[in-house]
């Protein structure tokens, strides 16, 4: 057998396309574009294993944002809230002992206690009680990873598998692959197949979307959900369909990450580092021919 047949020829030409990859996975043809700089999409289950749905879009407007949230002792204290400590302090009975603190006694006459309380509301004056210890912020956690992007589609012969293709597949990634109408029905269709029905599935009649997988730059980021996805309705367009979509999405991890999190995904880069050289020496062999 040659080198040169027709499978090696199929895989050089996708290489050279910009479409290799994921077997499989509905694509734009983007010419010689690294695939490093075609983000890749893979639709995983609960399991994190990959159902066989998935796309390459290049991305513009890309954006990650990571917030942490602290928490300071001081956060939303205004006078209110010290009018209302003061109340509390009156009615709980310590109002008493407060005084007495700063050396009020209830014997003590109109002149003395007035004297002593001028002197007490004298003493606080261009003073605070907030100190370096009070006043330490509190890590209280931190929100998942979002991310922000416009995801590119377009038509260079086939409108329907180089655009509508794509954009279908991350609907289906958005969407639950199915939703029951109602409890009572389900309930019902779940009595006659009880025998197919196990444990709390008979509770549990609709779907939940299944997460994604993004790979861009040689980093490979844990699972994904959609959150949201526009579409214009002035794209260009033509009896085959769209010609060229910009899609904006936000994605937003299924759990908060931590600092290995990151690790692994980078750890990712050696095998794009990889994939970019084998893609480089491919492009120079079809130079060739």
């Amino acid at each position: 057998m040659s080198f040169w047949n027709s499978e090696t020829f199929a895989k050089l030409t996708n290489t050279v396309l910009g479409i290799g990859g994921i077997a499989g996975a509905h694509t734009s043809n983007w010419g010689s574009l690294n695939n490093d700089l075609i983000a890749q999409f893979q639709q995983v289950d609960v399991n994190n294993v990959a159902t066989g749905l998935a796309f390459k879009a290049v991305i513009k407007e890309g954006s990650i944002e990571q917030s942490f949230n602290w928490q300071s002792p001081f956060d939303n204290f205004n006078l209110e809230s010290r009018y209302l400590g003061a109340m509390g302090t009156m009615q709980s009975g310590l109002a008493s002992e407060l005084l007495g603190v700063v050396g009020i006694n209830p014997n003590d006459s109109n002149e003395v206690v007035g004297s002593k309380l001028k002197e007490m509301t004298e003493i606080p004056a261009g003073k605070s009680s907030i100190t370096k210890m009070n006043s330490r912020q509190v890590y209280t956690g931190h929100q998942p990873l979002k991310i922000s992007c416009t995801l590119l589609f377009r038509a260079w012969q086939d409108p329907q598998s180089e655009v509508i293709a794509p954009f279908n597949a991350l609907l289906q990634m958005a969407y639950p692959a199915h939703m029951a109408e109602n409890v009572v029905d389900a309930a019902k269709n779940a009595t006659e197949n009880a025998q197919n029905e196990q444990g709390l599935s008979k509770l549990f009649h609709s779907d939940a979307p299944n997460r994604v997988i993004m790979t861009y730059k040689g980093e490979t980021y844990p699972p994904l959900i959609i959150e949201s996805i526009g579409k214009p309705l002035d794209a260009p367009y033509s009896p085959m369909g769209d010609l060229w979509l910009e899609i904006p999405v936000a994605f937003s991890t299924y759990q908060s990450m931590d600092y290995q999190d990151f690790a692994n995904a980078q750890s990712a880069g050696i095998n794009g580092a990889i994939g970019g050289l084998v893609d480089k020496t491919m492009n120079k062999i079809s130079k060739l021919f």
